[in-house]
């Protein structure tokens, strides 16, 4: 039974998502000093696919700071809007998802439910708890590395982002560095994102087992209709 359940859970997330990402500078290895318990990245977003994108995962290069791992919490603006000049009015941020990130390395922060992002403008904060954010000073290097990193479906810009000394529970708050560019990869889908967890997953028949839904598309139509293929052999 566990087989089988596996081979559903995973041919659901592997027949829907189409996972394109987006990468900044991964250059230096800057931390933020004065750390005290949490931090947060700014940046802005220009989502240029028509139909918008889902955010899905965060991968975030990090370092162990009170914890060996911490919970995230990612936010954006209204449509329109930029993080410049909004590092300290926590009233235009609105919590568009959560992940836990580890300590050191490169850490993967999968979003518990997908972000949809209509096209146009957002700021985006990515604020850490236990965990400090790894990034880079671009002028450091001669000649200055880029601040504008794109593709055909959006556009992370860093020629204003910035890091904050933040605490845990004031994520839009404190002193705010120079220019930093954010080492991350970002992961999005313009079609849609589906992932299916299992309350259990073996055990001896009949087996009762209750799934939880994370998914999401970009079709304004939304998800109509789901494919279930529980004994493995491709026949939904």
């Amino acid at each position: 039974m566990k087989h089988f359940l596996l081979a559903a859970l995973l041919g659901s997330s592997a027949a829907l998502a189409q996972i394109q990402t987006l990468t900044t500078t991964m250059v230096g290895g800057l931390t933020l000093t004065g750390y005290t318990g949490a931090n947060t990245l700014y940046f802005d977003v220009n989502v240029t696919a028509p139909n918008g994108i889902l955010l899905s995962q965060f991968d975030l290069r990090t370092q162990t700071g009170t914890g060996t791992t911490g919970p995230i919490t990612v936010y954006r603006t209204a449509l329109g809007g930029t993080q410049t000049g909004n590092r300290a009015n926590a009233s235009v941020w609105t919590a568009i998802g959560t992940a836990t990130v580890n300590g050191v390395g490169t850490s993967v922060a999968t979003l518990t439910t997908p972000a949809f992002l209509a096209a146009g403008q957002y700021g985006i904060a990515i604020h850490m708890v236990n965990v400090q954010a790894v990034y880079t000073n671009p002028a450091t290097p001669v000649p200055p590395l880029p601040t504008l990193f794109s593709n055909a479906d959006l556009a992370i810009n860093c020629a204003d982002a910035r890091i904050q000394n933040s605490t845990p529970t004031a994520p839009i708050s404190g002193g705010v560095s120079a220019v930093r560019t954010p080492n991350l990869v970002l992961h999005y889908s313009t079609d849609k994102v589906c992932n299916f967890t299992a309350s259990t997953t073996s055990g001896n028949a009949p087996l009762t087992v209750q799934f939880q839904n994370a998914c999401a598309t970009t079709d304004p139509g939304g998800i109509l209709t789901y494919a279930w293929d529980f004994d493995g052999d491709t026949v939904t």
